[in-house]
C-alpha cells in the first residue's frame, strides 16, 4: 500500500506510450479506472508479471503522477505488491503460460486476483448441463471418431467442430451433409491464414480430413438454425461485469453479422460490428423482431452460475445467439472478450466496474 491506501495492481503487457522522459501515457481505459478508483479512495498502477520481485514482495510499476489528472503522466516506483490484481494480460500470452506464475504467487500471497482461468469449452458445455442450463447451448459432445461424425451428420445434417480450447474463430469447421456421399466443409479461419476455404468432399475424403483433426482435441455440435439477416447469420457479444457489490452488471450488447455463408462471426474472420438499432432496423424489414430480454436473461443467469464455481470471476462475455423461433443460445464463452467490440460509453463502464470489482475483492479479504 501507499500512503496506507489499497492498491489495484492492473496485470497488462500494453496500452502505454514510453516517453523520452522515461513515463507513459496509458491508454484511456487503464486511466478511467484509476478516475474510478480514486473516488474511493484507493490507488491503480500498471504492472507487467515479469517485472514482480516475488521473494522480495516489491514490483516495479506506473502511477499516475498526479492522482487528481490520470489521464496525464504516468511514472515508474518500486513498491510493495498490490492490495488485489486484474490480470489483464493479451489472451494468446496466458495460453503460452505468461500469467501462470503471478496467479500461483498471487495464490500464495492471499491477493485476490481476477479474472481466474476459465474452463474451455468442453469443461463450459459440463457445467451449463450440471447446473440445468443446458437448454441454453447446442448439443454438444467431443469429437472421437470419423463415425462419430458421421452419424451426427445423418441426425443433424450439419455439424460445427471447433478446436476446445481455441479462440478468435481459428479451427471453427462447418459440416453439411449435401447427399448421397457429398459434404461441404468450411472455415473462415486457420492457424496463421485468415482466409474462406470451401471445400466439397466425399465420404473417403471427409474421413481424412476429420482423422487430421482427432490429434488434438475438439468438440462436435449440432448446427443450430440460427437467426439470418440478408442472408448472413448474426450473433451477439453480451458483455457483463460486477460492481462494487458484487453483482453482475450489464456492459453493453454488441451483434455482430457474419459474412455471408460465414462460418463464424469474428471480425478477424471477415465478420462486421453493427449497432443494435441497426439490426433490429435490418431484421425489421424482413418482418423479423428482435428480443433482447430473453437473451441478456440467459446470460446473467450463465454468469452467476459461474460466480458460484470462480468466485473471482468479474467479467465475462457471451456469444449470444438466437434462433429463428427468438429462443436464446450460448454458442461460446469469452473470458477476456475483445473491448475493441464495444463503443466508448461501453468501454468506459467497463473500466468503471473493473475498479469497482476489485475494490469489492479487497473488501471482502
Amino acid at each position: 500500500m501507499l500512503n496506507n491506501q489499497p492498491v489495484i495492481g492492473v496485470a497488462t503487457t500494453t496500452g502505454c506510450r514510453k516517453q523520452a522522459d522515461g513515463h507513459i501515457r496509458p491508454a484511456s481505459f487503464y486511466c478511467q479506472i484509476a478516475e474510478r478508483a480514486a473516488e474511493y479512495g484507493t490507488q491503480v498502477c500498471l504492472f507487467d508479471p515479469a517485472q514482480a520481485y516475488w521473494k522480495a514482495e516489491k514490483m516495479e510499476a506506473y502511477f499516475p503522477v498526479s492522482k487528481r489528472a490520470p489521464y496525464g503522466h504516468w511514472s515508474k516506483k518500486e513498491v510493495s505488491l498490490p492490495s488485489v490484481i486484474y490480470e489483464n494480460i493479451f489472451v494468446h500470452l496466458n495460453i503460452r503460460g505468461y500469467s501462470d506464475e503471478l496467479r500461483r504467487q498471487a495464490t500464495l500471497r492471499g491477493i485476490p486476483l481476477f479474472n481466474p482461468v476459465l474452463p474451455g469449452k468442453w469443461r463450459m458445455a459440463e457445467w451449463m448441463r450440471s447446473s440445468g442450463l443446458d437448454k441454453y447451448i447446442p448439443e454438444t459432445e467431443k469429437l472421437k471418431s470419423t463415425e462419430q461424425l458421421l452419424d451426427r451428420l445423418r441426425h443433424w445434417d450439419t455439424v460445427y467442430i471447433k478446436p476446445t480450447g481455441g479462440y478468435g474463430g481459428v479451427g471453427v469447421t462447418r459440416v453439411r451433409k449435401l447427399g448421397h456421399n457429398r459434404f461441404a466443409v468450411a472455415w473462415d479461419r486457420s492457424q496463421g491464414s485468415i482466409a474462406q476455404v470451401r471445400k466439397e468432399m466425399d465420404e473417403r475424403k471427409l474421413r481424412d480430413w476429420v482423422t487430421t483433426r482427432l490429434r488434438r482435441p475438439h468438440l462436435l455440435q449440432e448446427g443450430i438454425n440460427l437467426l439470418t439477416i440478408e442472408q448472413r447469420k448474426v450473433d451477439f457479444r453480451v458483455v457483463l461485469q460486477r460492481n462494487l457489490q458484487g453483482e453482475w452488471k450489464l456492459v453493453g450488447i454488441v451483434p455482430k453479422w457474419a459474412a455471408k455463408d460465414g462460418v463464424v462471426t469474428n471480425v478477424i474472420a471477415g465478420g462486421e460490428r453493427v449497432s443494435l438499432l441497426q439490426i433490429q432496423n435490418a431484421a425489421h424489414a424482413e418482418g423479423k423482431e428482435i428480443s433482447i430480454q430473453p437473451m441478456q436473461q440467459a446470460a446473467f443467469e450463465i454468469a452467476r452460475m459461474m460466480e458460484r464455481k470462480k468466485p473471482f470471476i468479474g467479467l465475462v462475455g457471451f456469444d449470444m445467439g438466437i434462433d429463428e423461433k427468438g429462443n436464446p443460445l450460448m454458442i461460446e464463452m469469452n473470458p477476456k472478450p475483445a473491448r475493441s467490440l464495444l463503443d466508448s460509453g461501453m468501454r468506459r463502464k467497463a473500466a468503471f466496474l473493473a475498479a469497482e470489482f476489485a475494490i469489492y475483492l479487497n473488501n471482502q479479504k
